[in-house]
């Protein structure tokens, strides 16, 4: 799971607009795509490889796929993309704050959150 984390973090720092994408699906598709439709498909297999992990015992079968898919994936959203926003509205930047580091950290808490 840190390296999905990680591949997203990737993805979403080289072209943000796929994080912009990513929201707008969110928010104006979901009722609006079909059944075979490629990003149903998509995401069915990210459940399907979750489950998997879960009967083979490494990651913690106490989550919901699809609540942890979320997760996992607004934590890579958020510390790639919206970091740098919401610190910025705060007023506070952290000591040392890279883009290595906030990757580091997406790593991190997907490795907290699937450990048992």
């Amino acid at each position: 799971m840190p390296g999905y984390v990680v591949a997203l973090f990737d993805d979403f720092v080289a072209d943000p607009r796929g994080a912009r994408l990513q929201r707008w699906i969110e928010l104006e598709a979901p009722e609006g795509l079909s059944d075979d439709h490629v990003l149903r498909r998509i995401f069915r297999a990210k459940l399907v490889e979750v489950r998997r992990g879960q009967e083979a015992g490494l990651i913690d079968a106490s989550w919901n796929p699809m609540d942890l898919v979320t997760l996992l994936t607004e934590i890579a959203l958020s510390m790639a993309v919206g970091f740098s926003v919401i610190s910025g509205i705060a007023g506070e930047a952290r000591a040392g704050d890279s883009l290595g580091v906030r990757r580091a950290a997406a790593a991190e808490a997907a490795r907290r959150l699937v450990a048992f």
